[in-house]
């Protein structure tokens, strides 16, 4: 639902988390499992590793869906170096781009480019808060970091910097979970082209992805409501609807915006601004800029009046949760 903001250069301030020697292991052992098991086919990959960490999401994209070709040709027994205690079992892939080994540093990562990044709401939902916070002077995250390709459909993209997608854990853990990507998004019945289309224009992390522009928030009456003086004191009359492109309706579908957008607490902001935006038409805004300015002194301008009342500049600032769906009721 957000796009993420990738500084210049963050490419490479990511790669410093991983010494020298780090780097020149995974290369080996990329290597050695390009030649090995994978019989050299994995031409779409890049030869050096450190491609692959910092690739853009419509690389990582054609990465994907050419790992799940290559890969469904080889067993799964091949590819497992060793089973855990839980019965998990661990493949090459995921020994080499190791994401458990990796988290922490990878969060601290995060957590020391929130502000950059725009780390303040849920890039899926937009509804949550996230960010960071102090405990015992040690900074903590209140976000998870979500594979958009799943770690374990392509575990060669688990430590791929645009394939991190800051979220809450309700979007992470609670709806999108280990779903299968095709099935979270219902791409099944499309090829690999328009999987590919889709994918880069629904991932926050792609430079397609545009989604202020493709779904628009709408407040609406529900059929048959009985109209009272304001719009909150009717709010069992209103419903909040996305109103989507095709291909961005995966994503709220998936996503299951509509619902969760009508929760009480979603709703009664929505219709609380509305009932704002009755009481300060443009006209009503125009008298008020009038009689402060009665004397033919400009003390304040309309601009500023229009930003006392609705925050507009000050939300966009600092990135304000539910941030499209204020500015489309305010359109």
């Amino acid at each position: 639902m957000k796009k993420i903001n990738y500084p210049a250069g963050i490419e490479d301030e990511y790669l410093q988390i991983f010494s020298d020697d780090e780097i020149k292991t995974f290369q080996q052992d990329w290597d050695n499992n390009k030649r090995n098991l994978y019989k050299n086919e994995l031409k779409p990959f890049p030869a050096n590793v450190k491609d692959i960490l910092t690739a853009s999401f419509e690389e990582l994209t054609d990465f994907y869906l050419a790992f799940r070709l290559i890969s469904t040709n080889i067993s799964t027994t091949k590819r497992v170096t060793r089973t855990k205690k839980d019965g998990t079992q661990i493949t090459e892939d995921e020994e080499i781009f190791n994401y458990d080994y990796f988290r922490n540093k990878i969060a601290e990562f995060f957590i020391e480019h929130d502000s950059p990044m725009g780390i303040t709401s849920c890039f899926y939902c937009d509804a949550h808060p996230i960010g960071k916070f102090l405990k015992a002077k040690e900074k903590r995250r209140s976000f998870d970091i979500d594979h958009f390709y799943p770690q374990n459909e392509c575990p060669i993209l688990a430590l791929s910097l645009k394939n991190f997608v800051p979220s809450c854990q309700v979007c992470n853990s609670r709806i999108k979970g280990k779903t299968a990507l095709f099935d979270f998004y219902r791409l099944q019945n499309l090829n690999d082209s328009e999987r590919k289309n889709t994918l880069c224009k629904i991932s926050p992390t792609s430079k397609d992805y545009n989604f202020n522009e493709n779904v628009f928030i709408r407040v609406l009456p529900k059929n048959g409501f009985d109209k009272k003086v304001s719009f909150l004191d009717n709010m069992s009359s209103y419903e909040i609807n996305f109103d989507a492109t095709d291909d961005y309706k995966h994503e709220t579908e998936a996503f299951c915006l509509s619902q969760r957008y009508n929760s009480v607490t979603i709703l009664a902001e929505a219709l609380s601004l509305l009932d704002l935006k009755k009481k300060f038409p443009l006209a009503k805004m125009k008298e008020i800029q009038d009689l402060l300015n009665a004397n033919g002194t400009q003390y304040v301008t309309f601009d500023e009046i229009e930003e006392t009342i609705f925050h507009k500049k000050f939300d966009k600032e600092r990135k304000a949760p539910l941030l499209k769906l204020k500015q489309d009721i305010l359109e």
